[in-house]
């Protein structure tokens, strides 16, 4: 991708647009430092005009003139199908409605304790996950180089009873997984059916790579989709996944970069031919791997499936659509006030 015109574009976007909704923290800052860039030079073009309205404090500092009424960058991260989801807590979910994969069938969950009905084929899960004697650990979405992939391999090798299931349409190699019988990748499934394979996961994952810049403003849609299935999550630690409570836990990052043996203060580039702390590397990947594997197990633990589905309501889409008309209309009328201020100002009136 060519940044620098993605950059440029996103500013040229910005000064057209009355309101700009970003869907993550990040983004938000982002855009609100261009926002202010943006103001405060159209404040100082401003009062350089000779019949210019800002007083003489604006022309010493121009950052005192943007007011909230200035605002246009708001965050609003996305909403979710909730109903849609929210159906795999129901016992006969599947089938409740025609099946688009498979003839229903139902198993029983000796983790939970109670039959499941399934819509989608049974071939879908492993030899060892369709015995459901352990819990089922899942994951969708599109499976791209940035899935922390010496992460997850590590879960799946200390955690060889439970079963993986891996959804979406494969991009990168994943072969070396092929020697490990409790995890499959089961390739991409309709949207519709994924409440369908909700209802299996007793604990769901997000193990995206911490290293990669794209997490910095990444906010997986899945998440909110996986809790209104009532699904709990743990997921890597980006800022995103910090904000609901313990039905997400995100148990600490890990670096990919070693650490060397060098002097506070002394260049790392001078200290490229010194070893590096492989042991102290080592600690810290078994610290991190245990913090997943223990919040897993909290996790798949639970029993209040529901209450967990229930904390998703406040972001189904219609309520979330209403936030931004309630933003987008208010704005509406400031911009109108103040054009017909502009207009008198004008006119000398």
């Amino acid at each position: 991708l060519d940044t620098a015109w993605i950059a440029k574009k996103e500013r040229e976007l910005l000064e057209r647009a009355d309101v700009v909704f970003a869907a993550s923290r990040f983004l938000e800052r982002k855009l609100k430092e261009v926002e202010r860039v943006q103001t405060v030079k159209k404040v100082k073009k401003d009062i350089s005009e000779p019949e210019s309205a800002h007083g003489s404090e604006s022309v010493l500092n121009p950052e005192s003139c943007i007011t909230d009424h200035d605002a246009r960058v708001f965050y609003m991260p996305h909403g979710v199908e909730h109903a849609k989801f929210a159906r795999a807590l129901k016992k006969d979910f599947a089938q409740s409605r025609p099946c688009t994969s498979a003839e229903a069938r139902c198993r029983v969950d000796a983790v939970r304790g109670e039959k499941i009905a399934t819509s989608f084929p049974l071939s879908d899960l492993s030899a060892s996950a369709r015995e459901i004697s352990s819990p089922v650990v899942g994951f969708y979405g599109n499976i791209h180089p940035w899935i922390d992939f010496n992460l997850l391999e590590e879960l799946v090798k200390k955690k060889s009873e439970w079963n993986f299931q891996m959804i979406g349409q494969v991009y990168c190699d994943v072969s070396r997984f092929d020697k490990y019988d409790n995890i499959q990748f089961i390739g991409r499934r309709e949207h519709d059916d994924l409440p369908n394979y909700c209802r299996s996961f007793h604990v769901a994952i997000i193990p995206y790579d911490i290293d990669n810049p794209r997490m910095k403003s990444v906010n997986p849609v899945k998440t909110k989709e996986l809790l209104s299935s009532g699904v709990p999550v743990v997921g890597v630690d980006i800022e995103e996944l910090r904000n609901f409570g313990d039905d997400v836990l995100t148990p600490g990052r890990l670096t990919t970069r070693r650490t060397s043996h060098r002097k506070d203060g002394e260049d790392e580039k001078k200290n490229n031919s010194l070893p590096t702390d492989e042991h102290r590397y080592t600690q810290i990947k078994e610290e991190l791997v245990n913090g997943w594997i223990e919040s897993m197990e909290n996790q798949i633990s639970r029993t209040d499936r529901k209450e967990i589905s229930e904390r998703m309501k406040d972001y189904d889409w219609p309520i979330v659509v209403k936030r931004i008309r309630d933003i987008v209309e208010k704005k509406d009328s400031t911009t109108d006030h103040a054009t017909v201020v502009e207009q008198s100002t004008l006119r000398g009136t």
